[in-house]
C-alpha cells in the first residue's frame, strides 16, 4: 500500500524534532528550552498551514496530535529532577466535604434553572418536610431557618371516657333512697321521658313499705312540676288518701289545689284546698293560704258567703294582709268593706 507524499514529509518532519529534543543535554537552561520550544513550534505551524490545503482530515488530526506531544516532551525535558519526583509521588486524596442542605436540595431538584437557585431552594425543602421546611424561605433568600425542618407536635391531653348514663330504674332507685339531689336528676329525666319514669315508679308504688310511700309522693309531684294534666289530680289524689300522715302531703294537697283551680276544675280545686287546711295546723302557712285560695275559688264558683266566710278567717289569722291588693280586690268583689 502507497502512503501518500504529504503523511511521508509529515512523518519526518515528527521525526526531526523529536530526534532534536532527545539530542539536546539533560541541563538545559529553562530560558532556554522556551526558545527551542518556541522555535519549533513555529515551524511546525508554518508547515501545517503550508500543507493544510493538501492534509487529508485524518493526516491534519495527527498532525494536532503530534504538536501536543511534541510540547509535553519538551516540557518534561526543561523539568529539573525535584519537579519530575514531584510529578511521580503518588496523589493524596482530598478530604470529603460535607454538603449542605441547601446544596443537597439543589443536586435533588435538577430542572431547577440555574438562575433560580434560591427562589427554589425554599419550595424543595417544603416539599422534602411535608412543608413545614419552607416556613421563613423567602425570608432568608430560599435559605430555610435553622428550625425549620421541625415539625410542630400539638399534645392532646387524654379526654376520660365518658360514664354512661345511668338508666331510668337506677334514677328511681337513687331518688326513693337519697335526698332532694336525686329527685331533680329524677326529674330531669322524668321532663325527657315521662313515661318510663311514670312507669318504674308505678312497679316501686306498690310496695306497701316506705318505698311505696315515696314513689307514690314523687309521681304526684313529677307530675304537679312537669305533667300539668288532669292525670297529676289523679295521683295526687291516691297519693293523699293512702299517705296523708307523710310529711309532704300538705304541700302537694295545695299544690294539686292551684293545678285544678288553673285547670278550671273548681270542685277539684275546692276539694284540694280543704285537704290542705285539714292537713295544716290553723297557725300554719299552708293553712292560710289555702283559706285565701279556696276564697277564691268559691268567688269564682258563685258561692258568695263560703267567700266570705274563708276571706274573714285569712284576714284574721294574717292582718296585715288585708292591705294586700289581691285581698281588697276580693273583698270588693264580695261587698265586704275591710274598714270595720
Amino acid at each position: 500500500m502507497t502512503r501518500d507524499p504529504v503523511d511521508n514529509s509529515m512523518d519526518d518532519i515528527m521525526k526531526e524534532v523529536v530526534d532534536d529534543v532527545r539530542s539536546e543535554p539533560v541541563r538545559l537552561s529553562s530560558a532556554r528550552a522556551a526558545r527551542q520550544r518556541q522555535a519549533i513550534a513555529d515551524a511546525i505551524v508554518a508547515e501545517h498551514r503550508r500543507r493544510q490545503r493538501a492534509l487529508s482530515p485524518a493526516a491534519a488530526a495527527l498532525l494536532a496530535i503530534g504538536v501536543a506531544g511534541v510540547a509535553i516532551a519538551g516540557t518534561l525535558v526543561a523539568l529539573s529532577p525535584s519537579q519530575k519526583a514531584a510529578l511521580s509521588a503518588p496523589a493524596t486524596t482530598a478530604p470529603p466535604t460535607t454538603t449542605t442542605a441547601t446544596t443537597a436540595t439543589v443536586l435533588a431538584s435538577p430542572q431547577a434553572p440555574a438562575g433560580d437557585v434560591n427562589d427554589d431552594v425554599g419550595d424543595d425543602l417544603a416539599t422534602v418536610d411535608g412543608g413545614v421546611g419552607g416556613v421563613g424561605a423567602d425570608d432568608n433568600h430560599g435559605v430555610p431557618a435553622a428550625n425549620a425542618g421541625a415539625r410542630p407536635r400539638t399534645v392532646t391531653p387524654p379526654v376520660p371516657e365518658a360514664s354512661p348514663p345511668p338508666t331510668t330504674d337506677a334514677l328511681v332507685a337513687a331518688a326513693l333512697d337519697g335526698g332532694r339531689g336525686d329527685v331533680l336528676r329524677l326529674g330531669q329525666r322524668f321532663a325527657e321521658m315521662p313515661v318510663a319514669v311514670d312507669d318504674a315508679l308505678a312497679v316501686a308504688a306498690h310496695d306497701d313499705g316506705q318505698g311505696g310511700t315515696r314513689a307514690r309522693r314523687l309521681r304526684c309531684e313529677l307530675q304537679l312540676r312537669f305533667g300539668r294534666s288532669p292525670a297529676a289530680l289523679e295521683l295526687c289524689r291516691t297519693y293523699l288518701r293512702v299517705d296523708s300522715d307523710d310529711d309532704g302531703a300538705r304541700p302537694l294537697a295545695f299544690g294539686a289545689g292551684g293545678l285544678a283551680e288553673e285547670l278550671g276544675l273548681l270542685d277539684d280545686a275546692t276539694a284540694f284546698y280543704t285537704r290542705a287546711i285539714m292537713l295544716s295546723p290553723l297557725s300554719g302557712a299552708t293553712s292560710v293560704d289555702a283559706l285565701k285560695a279556696r276564697a277564691r275559688v268559691h268567688a269564682r264558683a258563685g258561692r258568695v258567703d263560703d267567700a266570705r266566710a274563708d276571706l274573714r278567717l285569712f284576714i284574721e289569722a294574717r292582718s296585715a294582709a288585708a292591705l294586700d291588693d289581691d285581698v281588697i280586690g276580693l273583698a270588693t268583689r264580695l261587698g265586704m268593706d275591710l274598714s270595720r
